[in-house]
């Protein structure tokens, strides 16, 4: 008899909660759906007395392109594609390559240091363009003594339409480890190996991409205790850490991440998504900006924030940034490089939103 009564208020107690569920379920479609109207209704009435924008202005703006402006001209870089075509010998000889921006040399006549782009040694590939998609390379600033102080490996993003990488961003999707991941982690096993030995003590070493590129920058950073922080921009979603973690290859839980976001770019979706289903992410720091119109495409491109950055960098004309970025580079990124033609500033009051 207990038993049956205890069924019956059970019973009760689920259909007056599924009620309760439903019934909520039920009013917030008119809330959401009054709030879809109205706001695009208020937009369309006030937009002729919205100022145009100006950026850069701001202490906190100033500060992040100042602190990241490097790293996202390196993704931005590291997009050059030689006129030849994927050419492995480019990555034994980086001085020679074609079509390369030169890299920042910092202090009158390199008296601080220079930016340099590493070769390869022997079987470390400080430089990878892999026929599965993933291309890297390793830049280091050196001292006029020979002393490398800093080491950035930049990883390259997806490339337009490319089947294989668009596949690796939505490999979290499938359960599927991608192969350009697991071809990243193999060849950088070497690299921070060698990165380990006596002559490189002390340097800080980061990665860095945009993108796929963000994700492979994540996925090091999981895997090698070295990696000091890491710089994401409009990244991938898939850092493939469920693999590593599954093959205990996990050597750091909780690298330091910087992932930089446009509003409204391809990836946030993803990235939201795939952020919902993470339980816990210490140290990871997620900087959302709006430089330009919002556009899932051009929004995503990594020009927006490596010539936005460079450009409030010159406006604010900020001398003290991260990673030896001298504000001389940032000046001519943007008043003669082809590459920021868009983002020219257009007057006194603010900047142009290309």
């Amino acid at each position: 008899m207990k038993n049956s009564r205890f069924l019956w208020a059970h019973r009760v107690s689920r259909r007056f909660s599924l009620k309760i569920v439903f019934s909520i379920a039920l009013m917030s479609v008119p809330l959401a759906g009054c709030g879809a109207l109205v706001t695009p209704v208020a937009y369309h009435v006030h937009k002729d007395r919205i100022g145009k924008p100006v950026t850069g202005q701001d202490p906190f703006i100033q500060d992040v392109a100042s602190r990241f402006g490097f790293m996202a001209l390196l993704s931005e870089m590291v997009y050059y594609r030689s006129t030849r075509g994927r050419d492995s010998a480019h990555c034994e000889n980086p001085a020679a390559r074609d079509g390369l921006l030169q890299l920042p040399v910092v202090g009158k006549n390199g008296v601080t240091g220079r930016w340099e782009r590493a070769a390869n040694q022997g079987d470390v590939s400080f430089c990878l363009d892999d026929k599965s998609g993933v291309f890297y390379e390793t830049l280091f600033f050196r001292t006029p003594a020979g002393q490398v102080k800093e080491a950035v490996i930049v990883f390259r993003g997806t490339e337009g339409p490319s089947l294989r990488d668009w596949t690796a961003n939505l490999s979290s999707a499938t359960g599927v480890e991608p192969r350009q991941y697991r071809v990243a982690l193999d060849a950088l096993d070497k690299v921070f190996k060698e990165l380990a030995k006596p002559e490189y003590q002390g340097i800080a070493i980061y990665t860095a991409g945009h993108s796929l590129g963000g994700g492979l920058a994540q996925q090091a950073g999981f895997r090698f205790a070295q990696v000091d922080a890491v710089y994401a921009f409009n990244s991938s979603p898939v850092t493939n850490w469920s693999w590593m973690a599954l093959n205990d290859e996990i050597t750091q839980d909780w690298p330091v991440i910087y992932r930089l976001s446009h509003t409204g770019e391809a990836l946030g979706g993803l990235r939201s998504v795939a952020t919902s289903m993470t339980s816990t992410r210490f140290n990871r720091y997620d900087i959302g900006i709006q430089l330009q119109e919002k556009s899932l495409v051009a929004g995503h491109a990594i020009n927006v924030m490596a010539c936005g950055f460079a450009r409030i960098i010159a406006q604010a004309e900020i001398s003290e940034n991260a990673h030896y970025y001298p504000l001389g580079y940032a000046r001519r990124l943007i008043d003669h490089d082809p590459m920021c033609a868009a983002f020219r500033k257009d007057d006194k009051s603010g900047v142009q939103i290309p």
